[in-house]
């Protein structure tokens, strides 16, 4: 059975019967996108067909002979419509037209997103602001109004006042229907007394801790540290800086240097104003009579640890001996000297301390305490490359002469604030390179000597300074008592004290009240 596709009936008739093949699957779907999907596939197949009916239309059909060109044409037109249906069905499940997406169907799913998105709720965040805080009693008894109406606003404006106390003047650009409070002037009056006495609830919530280190912190720079550093020396011919360099790429992280105030400064590169420009933290002795102590300051000037600095001296120990725990020969005994550096935190509690070690040490182990706990961690492991004594590391020679520190690389709960100066990290570094600047100045007593010349200029030249006030003081007596200025100056003071001072009300006699007979 053949078909004559040259007949507009027999067209429209397979027209029909396509669009009912292709209608019927739609009515099972249930999705809006998939529906308009499979609209724009069903149009663009149709459209194919009405192109291929169009072709068979022109084409001559009309004469007997052309029996074979119908079959022919007959089946050119049954492939086209099994490859329309495949990629019609093709458009239905993936959206796939000729095996490419369409652009109508890309167009569909980015409207389907806006749409969603217009309707989904923001994730929270920790930017956003928490709850408004309840105001107090006393603000909300005094927030209570009502709106007054035209007729009795004058007489409820008035109403909340008594004696001669003047109504509040109106701004030129207050509404148009005004508000009046509902309280009497009574109470109005001893909520706003009992208010101003009262404690005020925060008019927006806190932030939180972390936020607050995270802005004061910002304000500082930060170095990177990996879980190794080296501390080397300044060298004698060099520009004075000592480095904290990462061994593995010799990246100087950082550079030191002994300030004038018994300390050391820490300083960072920068690519504008140079190396060793900008100042990262320092470290400053301060004046005490029986303790060696020390302030680490960041780049704001802000205390944030103190370093103590504790000697003990053994009379009798062998040279080798390390500690009093081991065996030693006790052949040959002499004075022995410990040191120990503690950090502590500002309010005094201590955070870590090292091991106590005695020079010529080579490993020296950083221990963090936790506030409120037992336990105690190892942090920080120096140990010293090369041997020397004195300034002997400052010869800068192949290979180099320094402490190297090593960071574990599962870091403790206590660490806190990772890259600043309130990192524990960073303070043993600081730690570590104080106590081999002083290991330089360390006499045949066992004391170190570093900063001996700040601390006794600081002393001297506090004295001078008083001893200077009280010579222009005395002379400044003296030149008063030579030229009689001592009563001028009192006069001179006493008439000031009448023109500016107030002036002391006059006793007023009252009269005599006389009996009435």
């Amino acid at each position: 059975m053949t078909f004559d596709f040259g007949s507009e009936r027999q067209a429209l008739v397979l027209r029909f019967l396509l669009a009912v093949v292709c209608v019927l699957p739609l009515a099972s779907g249930s999705s809006n996108r998939a529906l308009r999907s499979r609209s724009l596939g069903v149009a663009e197949a149709t459209l194919s067909i009405d192109t291929d009916l169009q072709r068979n239309t022109s084409s001559p059909s009309s004469n007997s002979s052309g029996t074979s060109g119908n079959s022919s044409s007959t089946l050119s037109s049954a492939a086209a419509s099994s490859s329309n249906t495949s990629s019609l069905q093709d458009v239905l499940n993936n959206g796939l037209v000729d095996g490419k997406i369409s652009t109508l169907y890309w167009a569909e799913i980015d409207r389907t997103i806006a749409a969603a998105g217009l309707v989904t709720p923001q994730p929270p965040s920790l930017n956003d602001l928490g709850p408004t805080p309840t105001p107090d009693p006393y603000t909300s008894i005094l927030g209570v109004q009502k709106t007054a109406s035209s007729a009795d606003d004058a007489t409820a404006t008035l109403a909340n006042y008594e004696l001669v106390t003047p109504p509040p003047p109106i701004p030129p650009h207050a509404a148009s229907v005004p508000k009046v409070s509902v309280l009497p002037y009574q109470m109005t009056l001893g909520a706003e007394v009992l208010r101003g006495m009262s404690e005020k609830v925060t008019p927006e919530p806190l932030p939180a801790q972390e936020l607050v280190d995270a802005s004061f912190a910002a304000q500082c720079p930060m170095v990177m540290l990996s879980n190794d550093v080296f501390v080397t020396p300044p060298c004698d011919h060099g520009d004075g800086f000592g480095t904290w360099s990462d061994p593995a790429n010799t990246r100087n992280v950082l550079r030191w240097k002994p300030n004038d105030r018994g300390g050391v400064d820490y300083n960072v590169d920068s690519a504008v104003t140079g190396p060793g420009s900008v100042n990262f933290a320092t470290v400053t002795e301060k004046f005490t009579l029986n303790s060696n102590t020390f302030a680490l300051y960041n780049c704001m000037n802000v205390m944030r640890y103190t370093i103590e600095e504790t000697i003990v001296k053994v009379a009798h120990m062998a040279p080798a001996a390390q500690s009093t725990a081991s065996d030693h020969d006790l052949g040959e005994t002499a004075p022995a000297v410990f040191y120990q550096y503690l950090i502590k935190h500002a309010n005094g509690s201590l955070m870590a301390q090292t091991s106590q070690y005695r020079l010529p040490e080579t490993d020296i182990n950083f221990t963090s305490f936790i506030p409120g706990s037992l336990q105690t961690d190892v942090f920080a492991m120096a140990k010293r490359q090369g041997r020397w004594e004195g300034t002997g590391w400052r010869d800068c020679r192949t290979p180099q002469k320094g402490w190297n520190i090593s960071f574990p690389e599962k870091k403790g709960d206590n660490l806190v604030a990772i890259a600043t100066v309130q990192d524990l990290q960073v303070a043993a570094l600081a730690v570590l390179t104080l106590l081999a600047w002083r290991e330089e100045t360390v006499g045949s007593d066992g004391f170190e000597h570093a900063g001996q010349f700040s601390m006794y200029w600081s002393l001297t030249s506090t004295v001078l300074y008083l001893l200077l006030a009280a010579l222009v003081a005395i002379a400044v007596l003296i030149v008063l008592q030579r030229f009689g200025w001592h009563g001028k100056l009192k006069r001179l003071f006493f008439r000031l004290e009448e023109v500016l001072l107030p002036k002391r009300p006059h006793q007023v006699r009252q009269p005599v009240l006389k009996a009435a007979w």
